[in-house]
């Protein structure tokens, strides 16, 4: 958001405090609370600003990305703490296998006990794993939906700023046409004029008004003036350049 724009609108300062709050994985109601507006307030603005919900959006996706590589590290630790905790049941059990093998009843119990809590933890394990590969899934999606989105938005913004140029190439075109008539106007006018002064004054001067129309347009149209000079650039391929006309 326009820092200046921010600090004068309640209702911006009021959007960005709520986007922070969903960012630090507030409740929508505490982000609420947080940027002193009521839920009913917030949907409001979303429904009525598109940038707003975007950022809405944007923001709960990369909260729950956040939420998400924080739980698979959790997992990832407790996986590890798990497997460590294996290999010191295999450890003790191969400690007092014998013993119990002859039939030590504190090593048999002791025995039992371990083979029971392995069940356990192999359990664990295997539920950590899948739920590890679960994430890791869910995330790798994430990313390419992501990627896809960013590749869709910048295919748009391409095409848009494709279609700004063709409106522009046309306006100029448009212009230049415009300018060519009217240059041409106005240099049958001038040799109209002139040839008028020649006959009333009897002087035998060939008439020439290019110089009359570029100093015309210099004064009055400069933008159109520069336009003339980049014309053959410009015009199409079927165009006349105006330039030829005030060689």
């Amino acid at each position: 958001m326009d820092t200046q724009q921010t600090a004068s609108d309640p209702r911006a300062v009021a959007k960005a405090v709520f986007l922070d709050g969903v960012a630090r994985r507030l409740s929508v109601e505490d982000a609420c609370a947080a940027a002193g507006f009521s839920r009913r307030s917030l949907y409001n603005w979303r429904e009525s600003d598109p940038e707003f919900a975007a950022a809405w959006d944007a923001t709960v996706e990369d909260a729950a990305h956040v939420v998400n590589r924080t739980r698979m590290a959790e997992w990832a630790a407790a996986l590890a703490k798990h497997d460590a905790e294996l290999a010191q049941i295999a450890a003790e059990l191969h400690e007092i296998a014998a013993l119990a093998l002859a039939g030590d009843a504190a090593a048999q119990a002791r025995q039992a006990e371990l083979q029971a809590r392995r069940a356990q933890v192999e359990e664990a394990v295997s539920t950590l794993r899948t739920a590890i590969a679960s994430g890791e899934a869910h995330l790798q999606r994430q990313a390419e939906a992501k990627a896809q989105a960013d590749r869709d938005a910048a295919a748009a913004e391409d095409q848009q700023l494709a279609q700004e140029q063709q409106a522009a190439a046309a306006e100029v075109d448009a212009a230049l046409a415009t300018l060519e008539q009217a240059t041409q106007r106005f240099q049958d006018a001038a040799i109209k004029r002139q040839s008028a002064q020649r006959r009333a004054t009897g002087n035998p001067r060939r008439v020439v008004a290019d110089r009359q129309i570029m100093q015309a347009l210099f004064a009055g149209a400069p933008r159109f003036a520069v336009l003339i000079r980049a014309d053959r650039k410009l015009a199409g391929p079927h165009a006349r350049p105006l330039s030829e006309l005030l060689q």
